[in-house]
């Protein structure tokens, strides 16, 4: 989503390349601790109580970050938080689901749900965009 958003947010509020690209990084650093971290918890607690802390992260990063919309809270909340954390935890909630319910399917669970995430961008980044673009309709 940032994808679509940066050049708008760019354009429009002026922020800097490097606090572009701090949203972007933050992603990465948030979704590479939620893995560990929501796999650890993934050998303790069932898929679905995963899968609620990951709507829970997403919901509060993303909240935080649309309610008090300041350059760090889009890194902290919206990126390491809501998207990254919280991305990696639902992924994490969803295999755990899956090889649950076919557990000589691994592997087929976790390509499909990998590609999932990976070629949601294809549907996001224009759909993001369109409403960006009409949320700021005199700006662009």
């Amino acid at each position: 989503m940032w994808g679509a958003l940066a050049p708008l947010v760019r354009a429009q509020d002026g922020w800097p390349p490097i606090l572009i690209g701090a949203v972007w990084s933050a992603g990465p650093v948030g979704y590479g601790s939620g893995m560990v971290l929501a796999g650890r918890l993934a050998d303790r607690l069932p898929p679905r109580r995963i899968c609620w802390a990951a709507v829970a992260m997403m919901a509060g990063g993303l909240g935080v970050a649309l309610a008090v919309p300041r350059s760090w809270t889009f890194v902290a909340f919206y990126s390491a938080l809501g998207l990254g954390a919280g991305g990696a935890t639902a992924l994490v909630g969803a295999l755990a689901a899956g090889t649950s319910v076919l557990p000589a399917r691994a592997g087929v669970v976790g390509g499909t749900l990998t590609a999932s995430y990976a070629l949601a961008a294809i549907v996001q980044v224009p759909v993001v965009t369109a409403r960006a673009r009409a949320a700021w309709p005199a700006r662009h």
